[in-house]
């Protein structure tokens, strides 16, 4: 399957997980966000009806004011297991929840492509007053070590997002990445968010990359709290 390199999979696998909702922001004690999103992408002028597929998943659940579990599944194949990562953390909410600025840290590790990692992460939110408007600004770096200390790979993305009302949203985000074999990669994703329910939200936007003629990317994803 191609993909926009073959040596930036988990590149790409790293970068899929990034939602309006989860971060540096506790999640509070007893509360869950999920998030499930899936991937279109028709290299080489292929027919509509045979795109790649890519998946990726996501979990936030609130153990207490402080500490946020964190569950990550990515997938570049939907019908090949061995081209999955997961990766599990503990994410630390350092500043307090109602403060404007939040800062977390996240140690955890899992497995990549089916090599063993180790994952230090931060991440930094602040609301913003735009207007008549509410929107936020979200930056989150990652590294992942192999357990072996042979190779590493940093992940930077940004994500600026504005509330336009109570049902719509509007995203966008960069992310920057270097892979384990120094493979590095820059994209944008704009995307709009439309409130389904409550508590389910539904995700489009279009993925692109900066550095290559790749072929843009379908994102379509469901959020959902409880």
């Amino acid at each position: 399957m191609k993909i926009w390199c073959v040596a930036g999979l988990a590149t790409f696998l790293s970068s899929l997980w990034s939602t309006a909702d989860a971060g540096a922001w506790p999640r509070g004690e007893g509360n869950t966000f999920t998030s499930a999103a899936l991937f279109f992408s028709w290299p080489d002028s292929r027919p509509v009806s045979s795109p790649d597929i890519y998946l990726s998943t996501y979990a936030e659940y609130g153990i207490s004011e402080r500490f946020t579990a964190v569950t990550q599944f990515g997938t570049a194949d939907i019908y090949d297991a061995l081209r999955a990562q997961t990766v599990v953390t503990l994410r630390w909410h350092v500043s307090q929840p109602d403060h404007s600025f939040q800062f977390a840290f996240d140690l955890g590790g899992g497995d990549k492509l089916g090599q063993a990692v180790y994952r230090v992460g931060a991440s930094m939110g602040h609301g913003l007053s735009l207007g008549a408007y509410n929107g936020w600004l979200a930056v989150e770096a990652t590294m992942d070590t192999a357990a072996n200390g042979a190779q590493s790979s940093h992940d930077v993305s940004a994500t600026f997002g504005v509330t336009l009302d109570p049902t719509w949203k509007v995203m966008l985000q960069t992310n920057g990445n270097r892979a384990f074999d120094d493979a590095e990669t820059m994209k944008v994703t704009p995307s709009v968010v439309y409130k389904l329910t409550p508590k389910t939200d539904l995700e489009i936007g279009i993925t692109k990359a900066l550095r290559s003629e790749d072929s843009p990317v379908l994102k379509v994803a469901l959020w959902h709290q409880f």
